[in-house]
């Protein structure tokens, strides 16, 4: 049987290892994890530097990916390398379109 992937899509260092620990309690299936990102406009005024106060910005982005790589977790950056069963994230001011195609949870 194969195991379902769940793609993770941290933010904030709160956000972050909340969705970890969501993780924890879900060990029968695949964890990936990415820093949060945007697709569209948003993505256009992340690469301005427009937003960098947000969870869009490279301090966030930066201090999630060393609390995964510390913490050994697989990282599949703004999900691109898998089709995912799940994605569960801890926002739903934006959605990239790039996960609006798989079942999404949103926790708050």
């Amino acid at each position: 049987m194969n195991k379902k992937k769940i793609l993770y899509v941290c933010g904030s260092m709160n956000q972050t290892t909340q969705m970890h620990k969501i993780s924890l309690e879900l060990p029968e299936h695949e964890a990936y994890f990415t820093p949060f990102f945007a697709t569209g406009f948003l993505e256009f005024l992340n690469r301005l530097k427009l937003v960098e106060y947000t969870i869009l910005g490279e301090t966030y982005k930066q201090s999630t990916l060393k609390y995964l790589r510390e913490n050994n977790l697989n990282i599949d950056f703004r999900g691109k390398n898998n089709d995912y069963d799940l994605v569960i994230t801890s926002q739903d001011l934006t959605v990239p379109s790039t996960i609006k195609k798989f079942k999404t949870i949103f926790v708050m």
